[in-house]
């Protein structure tokens, strides 16, 4: 039986910005790295002022200090969803950065074909991008 998977918008956006803080971690012994260059530095500056003063603040922190971490990725995804369905205005602003952060960061997860299987989760159709499911936690 095929199981539909849907990704809400907090796991897409947490799911960005880990991504691009990995990153910044990889090059920081390279050069400085400018994290608001981005789309998705874009939508990460939009969380951070979001977030700043509130009891999400200390979980997007956590996150960008360890941006590797399935389990803070996972509770700054859970805030962000939270927000999103109390507030319409917040979940328009955040669409319209994850699309543009998606576009510019060659990442597709429209139109794809997800299916159920005994060994996790087969994904078709899905250039350029890295999805682990089924996978250990990093802490």
């Amino acid at each position: 039986m095929v199981e539909p998977i849907s990704l809400t918008i907090g796991a897409i956006s947490a799911a960005l910005i880990a991504k691009m803080l990995d990153k910044a971690v990889d090059k920081a012994g390279e050069a400085a790295v400018d994290t608001t260059a981005s789309a998705t530095g874009k939508l990460f500056a939009f969380l951070r002022k979001k977030f700043r003063g509130t009891d999400a603040e200390p979980a997007l922190k956590e996150l960008e200090a360890n941006p590797d971490s399935a389990r803070r990725e996972a509770a700054v995804a859970g805030i962000i969803d939270r927000i999103a369905d109390e507030d319409p205005q917040f979940r328009t602003e955040l669409s319209e950065l994850v699309d543009q952060a998606k576009a510019s960061d060659g990442i597709y997860l429209a139109n794809q074909n997800l299916h159920d299987s005994p060994g996790g989760v087969q994904i078709a159709n899905t250039p350029n991008a890295t999805i682990s499911i089924n996978q250990p936690p990093k802490v």
